[in-house]
Parts: structure tokens; C-alpha cells; sequence
């Protein structure tokens, strides 16, 4: 199992697995192992066979906090935003300081509509953990389709200072400066997601609504 930490660690990811399982077929109720080779197969894609394993080691650890957060995180993915909420709530109940947890469980709210609780839990994430852009994003993004751009300006603006090369973020960014009337910052945050991604129509879009707000289209 210390091997396939250290492999993992090191981005050896097939060789991890490899002992991962090897440390299961000598002790099958390994907790961690199941756990962190649940977390190889998430960040490949295999959602299923991930959350077995997750199930697994939190059936041998049932106040496992990162396996009820990978289990619920595997639910969403999975498009079953609503079964991961009582597994963010057990997790949350155990350890109510974890800006992740706050920030996930709200990614699983917001995906069902529920954008007032969705942004309370962002809006903790982000008191625990500042630098949390994506936390930052969410909140900035489900503020504007509530039509509250003044409060969600600043929330984008601080998730791009912290990610500089999200372009979805800076399209955001230039979506709400637009929505707030201040068409020539937005037409330069457009530009430059349009420098990086030329043949987004999307982006062309909003860039032509920038352009003839100011009379230049």
C-alpha cells in the first residue's frame, strides 16, 4: 500500500493500481487502498468501478470522510446529483471545517436548481479556503443567473486572478461586466478568450453583443 502511495505520488498511476490491488488481495477490507485506487479510476473516467471501491472502503470505515466525499463526488458525475447530498451530509456532519465538502455539495446543489443553497455553500467554502477559485467561480456564475452581477463581479474577478488561464472564467467575467453595462472590459476579456479559442462561436457572440453596445458592429 506505501508503495502505491509513493507511485501515486509521483504520477505512476498503472503502477500504483498495480499495488493498490496487490495490497487488496492480502487485506480486502484495506480502507485506504480501496480508497485511493477509487480515486485512479475516477480520474480516468471509470466512474462505476470507482465508486465500488469507495463503497467498499467506507464499508470497512464507515466515518471514512474522504470516501463519503468520493462516493458523492462519484454520484454527481455519474448524473445523480441527488442520491450524493445525504453522503456530503455525512461528511459534512464529521467534519463541518472542509472547504471541498462545502464546495462539492454545492456543485451537486446547483446542478439540481438549487441555487440559494448552492451558494451558501460556496459562499462557506470560500470563508474557509480563499483560494479556492473554483468555489469562487460557481458562486460568481450562480450569482449572475440570479441577475445579481454588482455581487457576483467580484467572486469571478478573484477566481481568474487565481486561475489566469480559465478561459470559461473569463468569458463569465466578460459576461457580467457586459450585463453591468462596462462594454469595453468586456470586449477585451472576450478578445482574449477569443485570442486562445478562435473558432468559438459562443465567444463571438458575446463579443458582437460588446461591439454594437458600443456602436462598432
Amino acid at each position: 500500500y506505501r508503495l502505491g502511495m509513493s507511485l501515486q505520488m509521483q504520477g505512476k498511476r498503472d503502477a500504483a493500481k498495480a499495488e493498490y490491488g496487490a495490497a487488496l488481495a492480502l487485506a480486502p477490507e484495506h480502507a485506504d487502498a480501496h480508497n485511493n485506487l477509487g480515486v485512479l479510476l475516477k480520474d480516468e473516467g471509470r466512474l462505476e468501478q470507482a465508486l465500488r471501491h469507495h463503497r467498499q472502503a467506507l464499508a470497512a470505515r464507515p466515518d471514512f470522510v474522504d470516501a463519503l466525499n468520493n462516493i458523492a463526488v462519484a454520484l454527481h458525475g455519474l448524473g445523480r446529483p441527488a442520491e450524493a447530498l445525504p453522503y456530503f451530509d455525512r461528511a459534512l456532519a464529521l467534519h463541518p471545517g472542509h472547504a471541498g465538502l462545502h464546495y462539492n455539495k454545492g456543485a451537486a446543489l446547483q446542478a439540481l436548481g438549487e441555487f440559494d443553497a448552492a451558494l451558501s455553500h460556496y459562499r462557506e467554502a470560500v470563508r474557509l479556503y480563499p483560494q479556492l477559485a473554483p468555489a469562487h467561480g460557481n458562486l460568481g456564475y450562480v450569482l449572475s443567473i440570479q441577475g445579481k452581477f454588482a455581487e457576483a463581479e467580484p467572486h469571478v474577478a478573484r477566481a481568474l486572478e487565481l486561475q489566469p488561464d480559465a478561459d470559461e472564467v473569463r468569458l463569465n467575467l466578460g459576461s457580467v461586466q457586459l450585463s453591468l453595462g462596462r462594454f469595453a472590459e468586456a470586449q477585451q476579456e472576450f478578445e482574449r478568450v477569443l485570442a486562445r479559442s478562435p473558432d468559438s462561436a459562443q465567444v463571438e457572440l458575446h463579443l458582437g453583443w460588446a461591439l454594437k453596445e458600443q456602436g462598432e458592429f
